[in-house]
């Protein structure tokens, strides 16, 4: 079994390499540190039978790296394995041909769980990985997304659009789309009046 993985943090790179030969004793495995390096050697090497990708890669990251896998008709079945365990970051994965998503809190049961899952043709989505409830009832109230909830938090502790997008592995410009929809949602005509009324509601 020939198994792709990218990520560019080379502590957890190794660990999930030796987890993954535990599980599967004659895996031959492959790594990349960005995404045009794994997107490279999915080119040069189709035959792989699983890519375990980072969505926070540098050069290109997992989101565009699904969309260049799709462009050249890739049948190389992707499981991302990532830190965010945002319900949009799940969705879109999948939007764009994920064939699986775990967080990079798993287990090495849940693992195994995803990745025969996905070698046998079928997809893995951990069920508490698409729930929001975490979401409080003023925030859904006022359709705040979990996404801007997380920016909303990082604000209130004082972050500044650049240190949020670093936070987040986001753009800077996403964190200045997300800031614009609460202004709008909560009627606000600065960070300061956003923070204290999503304050008083119960913004922690």
């Amino acid at each position: 079994m020939n198994i792709l993985i990218a990520d560019d943090h080379r502590l957890f790179l190794d660990g999930l390499k030796y987890l993954v030969h535990r599980l599967y004793l004659d895996a031959q495995i492959v790594e990349a540190v960005n995404g045009l390096d794994a997107l490279a050697l999915i080119n040069s090497e189709p035959s792989f039978d699983l890519a375990l990708i980072d969505l926070r890669l540098p050069g290109m990251n997992g989101f565009n790296l699904l969309k260049e896998l799709a462009a050249i008709e890739s049948f190389v079945p992707v499981l991302i394995v990532s830190c965010s365990e945002d319900p949009e970051d799940i969705e879109k994965a999948f939007q764009l041909g994920a064939s699986g998503f775990v967080s990079k809190s798993f287990t090495s049961d849940e693992l195994q769980k995803a990745i025969t899952s996905i070698l046998s043709g079928g997809t893995y989505r951990r069920e508490q990985l698409e729930k929001i409830s975490d979401v409080p009832s003023w925030a859904k109230q006022h359709h705040i997304t979990p996404r801007q909830l997380e920016v909303l938090r990082l604000a209130k502790k004082g972050g500044h659009n650049i240190e949020i997008a670093e936070r987040l592995y986001i753009s800077e410009r996403t964190v200045k789309a997300h800031v614009a929809a609460l202004f709008e949602s909560f009627k606000a005509k600065s960070r300061s009046e956003l923070i204290y009324k999503a304050s008083q509601l119960g913004l922690d």
